[in-house]
Formats: C-alpha cells, structure tokens, sequence
C-alpha cells in the first residue's frame, strides 16, 4: 500500500469510529481506532525521509510528524 493508502484508511477507519461512538457501540469504535493506529504506524515507521513523504501530499507529511487527531 502506498502512503497515500495509508493516509486514506487512517482517515476512514477513524470516520467509522466516530459513527460507531456515536450510535453507542463502544466495542467497534475501539476496534476501528485500533485498525486507524496500525495505520498511522505504517506511515509513521515507512523509512522514507520527510522530503519523500512530502511528495506523497500534505495530509500524509501531515500525518507523518503530528499524528491524526489524538491518535
């Protein structure tokens, strides 16, 4: 998976999170930021410098040095 992937499902399972709070099932909400953090891992642990990350788009650097919110 390219960063950009990474980027994206950070995003999604995150988004699925917060749905899953929101309609009280607490159980999958911790499941979805579980699958959001190996996710951001991936990104974070990639070995690329920041100027290669930096071509991947703003929101994965972004992502890269100060995380997803509270992630």
């Amino acid at each position: 998976m390219s960063l950009k992937s990474h980027c994206e499902a950070v995003k999604r399972h995150y988004e699925k999170a917060e749905r899953a709070a929101s309609s009280g099932d607490y159980s999958k909400k911790e499941t979805e930021l579980k699958y959001a953090r190996i996710a951001l891992d991936h990104i974070k642990s990639c070995g690329k410098s920041e100027k290669q990350i930096a071509r991947e788009g703003s929101d994965v650097l972004e992502m890269y040095k100060y995380g997803y919110k509270g992630l």
